[in-house]
């Protein structure tokens, strides 16, 4: 059962509901934040004294969501109590997803390999894995604290079953009834080899001809064979801040320049200080083999970003990334995520990680390891067609009624108390 990666939530409910005082509270913050810098330690670009807070901010958003749970949820019993939790977990992972690492910290990045279940992306986008991970773990809590005896927990579970039921559903129809019909295209990601392996560099001639702007000849070009190539640039400014221009240039299969563009969603770190944003618009231009578009690396972390890409209805997007060991292939396996949730195809270069190319439900392709393919060679059949999702025209509609939700519930407990008082 894919939910069951929310047992560590259920055990922490438990713990953080038992006990008198503000005693299981601060040994829950201790643990999350220890969890978080455990699980992340060497993927953020800073460490130290720097990395230990970092941690510990991450902590506090951890920490809201049991926090709410344990004094908000005494206000009720059954079905009331077993959503605030879920509630306000999405409401934490919500907010927290506008710091500068985006949604990286997601519960619901650990589905990654139940593509059924994630067919529910396009329609409630990340927050709905995080909602039913959520609730999944408040209702075991729920049957746990009845000493497993059903009927006393049966209307939490049963609200959670018939949800449960309805999310396989769509997700096993939309996989078996509406799986991609369009005509494929051969796709291709190649990573340069080692420099000490190398086995054709450029020529002499070559180098002289770029530099002095001398034009190139129809073998050198993608009009050769009729193709477009994607070339992630990293571009010198010597003597200006910022310093490197990190962009995306499209060779069309005319020989010309279909765009250029330049990553909008800047890390935290030494990028900040030599690299510029873009104006934050993703292209994307009409094929023979539909609409193709892009972003760049940093940019997938975003998916109120990317939403650009379902509105501009994109049937394939091209996205490089250079990557490092730490985050490999996590960060791969996030960028799969925006796929399904606005409804295009996707291939995804990583230097250093896991390049993959995917259908818009999330269907791998093909796969290729940097540090185990000897000749860095990702080649993929990819459907010609997206399809325009729920998600893509509703946006982040589904946390904001997970808030308003958490926010009624807060005030009926205060105007509750106030009553009392």
């Amino acid at each position: 059962m894919p939910c069951a990666r929310g047992w560590p939530p259920l055990f922490m409910i438990h713990f953080t509901r038992s006990g008198r005082g503000l005693v299981p509270l601060p040994l829950a913050f201790c643990g999350l934040s220890f969890a978080f810098g455990y699980q992340f330690y060497r993927m953020a670009p800073f460490e130290g004294v720097a990395y230990l807070m970092f941690s510990a901010a991450f902590g506090v958003t951890l920490l809201l969501p049991y926090l709410a749970d344990r004094y908000l949820g005494l206000r009720w019993q059954g079905l009331s109590r077993s959503l605030v939790f879920p509630l306000a977990l999405v409401a934490s992972e919500y907010l927290a997803s506008f710091n500068p690492f985006g949604t990286w910290g997601s519960i619901a990045y650990s589905q990654y390999e139940h593509l059924t279940l994630l067919q529910v992306l396009s329609v409630r986008g990340l927050y709905g894995i995080t909602f039913l991970m959520g609730w999944f773990a408040s209702v075991t809590v729920a049957l746990w604290e009845a000493r497993f005896a059903i009927p006393r927990a049966r209307g939490e579970w049963a609200a959670f079953a018939l949800c449960w039921c309805a999310v396989l559903l769509y997700g096993g129809g939309r996989l078996a009834l509406f799986p991609p019909r369009s005509a494929t295209i051969r796709v291709a990601s190649i990573t340069r080899p080692d420099e000490s392996r190398f086995p054709y560099p450029p020529s002499a001639n070559l180098n002289n001809r770029v530099m002095m702007g001398e034009p190139l000849t129809e073998a050198e070009t993608a009009q050769r064979r009729g193709i477009y190539i994607g070339l992630p640039l990293a571009v010198f400014d010597i003597g200006h801040r910022p310093s490197l221009d990190d962009k995306l240039v499209m060779i069309d299969a005319a020989g010309g320049v279909a765009w250029e563009y330049r990553k909008s969603e800047i890390p935290p770190g030494l990028e900040v200080t030599i690299l510029s944003p873009s104006s934050g618009q993703l292209p994307v231009v009409a094929t023979p083999f539909g609409r193709l578009g892009a972003a760049v690396a940093f940019d997938m972390d975003f998916p109120n970003f990317l939403l650009q890409a379902g509105r501009k209805h994109a049937d394939l997007m091209v996205v490089p990334e250079n990557e490092y060991p730490e985050i490999d292939p996590m960060h791969s396996r996030m960028a799969l995520y925006r796929a399904v949730e606005n409804g295009f195809n996707l291939l995804l270069h990583a230097s250093q990680s896991l390049s993959l190319a995917c259908d818009y439900q999330g269907r791998v392709y093909g796969l290729m390891d940097h540090y185990h393919a000897s000749d860095r060679v990702l080649v993929a059949q990819l459907p010609t067609s997206g399809v325009s999702t729920i998600y893509s025209r509703s946006g982040y509609l589904f946390p904001w009624i997970c808030i308003v939700g958490f926010g009624l519930l807060l005030l009926t407990r205060l105007l509750h108390g106030n009553a009392r008082a």
